[in-house]
Formats: C-alpha cells, sequence, structure tokens
C-alpha cells in the first residue's frame, strides 16, 4: 500500500470493523431490555414479543447465507454502507409502531434483513444488519496476511463488548426516552455503521479487488460465489450440524436474563445489571478463546466441543439457584464459556473451509446461528409462558451443548485420522487430490 505503511491500513480496517461489529452485536443483545417493557405495552405473550429480538438476531445471521457470499464477491465496504441505510431505516420506522407485529416485522425483519435489486452486471443484493455483519469478518479475513487468528478474535471481543455497553445504555434511554426514543437513538446509531463501510472501502480499494476468488468463466455466478461444494464436505456440514445445535438453546440467556431476574423477584436494575455481567463474562471468554487458539495452539474443534458443554452445563445450574450473588456467578460463568465457543467460530471455519472459501463457509455457518437464534426466541418464550419459568430451556441447552460436543469431537479425531493417512499419500496423488477440489 502506497502513504501509509501496510501495517498501519490494517489495523485501522481492524478498528474500523471491530466498532461496526460492537453496534451490530450490542443493538441485538440490548433488546433484552426493550423486551420487557413490549410485553407490558402491547400486553402480549412473551414467545410473540421475543420474536423483535430472536428474528433480528436470527435474520441477521440467516441472511448471512446470501450476505456472506456476496461481500467476498462484492466488496464488504459496499455492502456494509447499503446494510446500515437499510437497518438504521427499520429500527427507526419500528419506533413508531402502534402494534406488535409492525413493531416486528420493521425492527426484526426489516433492519435484520432487506432485499434490494440492483440492476447492474454484478446481481448486488443489500441486506440490512445480515449484509453488516459477515462483511466485516470478510474483511479481516482477508487483509491480514499475519495473525489473522488474533484479528478475527479481536472482532469477536467487540461484539460480546456491545452487548455490554448496549445494556446500560438502553436502560438510560429506555429511563429517558421509552422503548419508542431507545429504538429510534439505536437507529442513528446504527447509521453510523455507513462510516465504517466507507472506511473499509476506502482502505481496501487499493487492493483493487477483496474478493477472494478469481473465478474461471466456465464456473458461473453462482458456483464462484455460493461454493456449493462446501456441502459435500462432511467436516463443514457437521460442523454446521452441531452449530445449529448449540445456538438453538445457548443464547437462551440473551434474550430472557432480564425476565429471567424478574421471575426471581428481582428488579429491572438487577436485571440490567446481570445482562452487563453476563456480556463482560462474553467478553473475558472471547479474550481466553482468541488466547488459546493463537498462542497455545489448541485445535479450535476442541475448544469449541468443551466450551459448548460447559456452558450448557452452567445453565442447569440456573434452575437450582434463586439468590442474586449465585445467579450473577452462574451468569458471568456462562457469558464466559460462550465466549470462548463463539470466539472460535471463524477460527474453525476458515480452518474447515479454507481462504478461497471462507466468504461461503462463514456466510452459511452465520446462517445456521440465524435459524438457530431464530427459533430460540419464540421456543424460550413459549416454554416460560405454558410452564411458567425456562427450566426446560437449560436443560435443553445442556443437552444440545453435550451432542454437539461429543459430534466435534468425533470430527476432529476423523479429521486427524485422515490427516494421517492422507501424509502416506505419495505428493504428486495428494496435488492431484487438491486439483480435482478447486
Amino acid at each position: 500500500m502506497a502513504g501509509r505503511s501496510a501495517r498501519t491500513d490494517t489495523c485501522l480496517i481492524v478498528l474500523s470493523c471491530s466498532l461496526v461489529n460492537l453496534v451490530v452485536m450490542g443493538f441485538g443483545q440490548g433488546l433484552a431490555l426493550v423486551y420487557v417493557h413490549i410485553v407490558d405495552v402491547f400486553q402480549t405473550t412473551r414467545a410473540t414479543a421475543s420474536l423483535l429480538q430472536s428474528l433480528c438476531f436470527g435474520i441477521t445471521f440467516l441472511g448471512s447465507c446470501i450476505g456472506g457470499p456476496l461481500a467476498g464477491k462484492l466488496g464488504p465496504g459496499i455492502t456494509t454502507m447499503l446494510g446500515s441505510v437499510t437497518a438504521a431505516v427499520g429500527v427507526v420506522v419500528a419506533s413508531f409502531s402502534t402494534d406488535v407485529i409492525m413493531l416486528v416485522i420493521s425492527g426484526g425483519v426489516v433492519a435484520g434483513n432487506d432485499v434490494h435489486y440492483d440492476d447492474g452486471d454484478n446481481g448486488d443484493d443489500g441486506l440490512g444488519l445480515s449484509m453488516i455483519y459477515p462483511s466485516q469478518f470478510i474483511t479481516v479475513g482477508h487483509v491480514c496476511e499475519r495473525r489473522k487468528t488474533i484479528a478475527l478474535s479481536a472482532m469477536s471481543v467487540a461484539s460480546g463488548l456491545g452487548g455490554f455497553v448496549f445494556a446500560f445504555l438502553n436502560f438510560y434511554l429506555l429511563d429517558e426516552f421509552g422503548w419508542r426514543g431507545t429504538l429510534f437513538v439505536s437507529g442513528a446509531i446504527i447509521l453510523n455503521c455507513f462510516v465504517g463501510g466507507m472506511a473499509v472501502f476506502s482502505l481496501t480499494n487499493k487492493k483493487q479487488n477483496l474478493s477472494c476468488t478469481k473465478p474461471e468463466r466456465s464456473s458461473g455466478f453462482c458456483i464462484s460465489v455460493f461454493q456449493p461444494k462446501l456441502f459435500t464436505d462432511l467436516k463443514f456440514v457437521l460442523f454446521l450440524f452441531c452449530g445449529l445445535l448449540n445456538f438453538t438453546t445457548l443464547p437462551t440467556l440473551t434474550f430472557f436474563i432480564v425476565d429471567h431476574a424478574l421471575h426471581l423477584g428481582l428488579d429491572i436494575k438487577t436485571g440490567t445489571f446481570l445482562l452487563s455481567a453476563m456480556s463482560i463474562g462474553n467478553v473475558c471468554g472471547r479474550l481466553i478463546g482468541g488466547f488459546v487458539n493463537s498462542v497455545l495452539k489448541v485445535t479450535s474443534l476442541i475448544v469449541y466441543a468443551v466450551s459448548s458443554f460447559l456452558a450448557g452445563v452452567t445453565m442447569v445450574t440456573l434452575v437450582y439457584v434463586t439468590g442474586r450473588t449465585a445467579v450473577l456467578l452462574c451468569v458471568v460463568v456462562n457469558g464466559l464459556l460462550f465466549g470462548v465457543a463463539i470466539v472460535t467460530v471463524p477460527v474453525a471455519t476458515l480452518e474447515i473451509a479454507g481462504l478461497r472459501r471462507y466468504p461461503a463457509g462463514i456466510g452459511y455457518y452465520f446462517g445456521v446461528i440465524g435459524l438457530g437464534h431464530t427459533l430460540c426466541g419464540p421456543f424460550g418464550g413459549g416454554v416460560k409462558d405454558y410452564f411458567g419459568s425456562y427450566d426446560i430451556m437449560y436443560y435443553c441447552a445442556a443437552g444440545c451443548g453435550t451432542l454437539s460436543a461429543i459430534l466435534m469431537t468425533c470430527l476432529e479425531l476423523y479429521s486427524r485420522t485422515r490427516e494421517d493417512m492422507t501424509h502416506k499419500v505419495p505428493a504428486h496423488v495428494q496435488e492431484t487430490d487438491r486439483v480435482t477440489h478447486m
């Protein structure tokens, strides 16, 4: 890069992407406070009210199945700018909602996923938050030639920090301006991601094309962008299935920790503190996970398996504890372990899919996370409406975390066995095999 050093530009890109992620994920996690107000204001069920947050999270990730591959093809800077405008408009419109349906559609669906068609040759699709979020990981994954794991971990840490920031911010905004004012201000904050998109576009423009692939003409646009051969890779498919198990149940506390606190007889201020404490634990877990992955060189799948199992186990303890201190301890530990699991996702995806297929791979994995979040909210809210507590969700989280850990451990053992067998194959045969899978 001309002018500034390449290292300086890389640091600025990582910083910009981290701040954008802080806003995107912080907004989603902060909706846990808005959720409690929606239940009271509209006198609706928890299953219905939870759709705002679950769809916002769910479609943000689920739309990444398209947003990730297209950002890899068209450039993450442009997709971030388009997504920030779309998401901001959706959230601002949600602040004027007169019923829950309008609130869910504008705040959950439009902000999370709104499609814009361009008549240009590239077939550009602009998706709300679902275009912003994967674009940041794609950017960092390609500009960081060295210490890629550390950079991706820093991105993930910023996402966790957003939950801490928006928990206190939303508590203040709700107290001062109510839920409508909170959403309106949140929309304005999201619009600032446009600046982050401009920074990414400007700093990466010198590289001409941030796309991972320069496909042959015969491969076609869909083949080169969506990489369908990923679904013939058993390792990748099983990795996706484990993600669906985890993210259908483990995010329960992200949605309902404030309501759980009220169920225990605590006030909303305490619930806000618990949400913030969980976010801080999440940030610490991401830092620990990044250290384990990048410094100790522990296999990412093993880290993911162990942390997912323990995170599920800690959720079961919430069935038996009622004291403020005990609940706080459980929430912090759960946030820490869940943070360790989350930070390994982009690293494990990069290892499994490879750099060339990384945009499509991370997009598909975020899509699975989105499907899990979409199911988690209504399922958890329905459990509370019907049974009067979230205990069943906590048990389900432990079961899914355990099954996921077993499958991922088997997956790692299978990979190591296959790698050992590969080393025994002559070099010219290995080269032929690699060319075949290109």
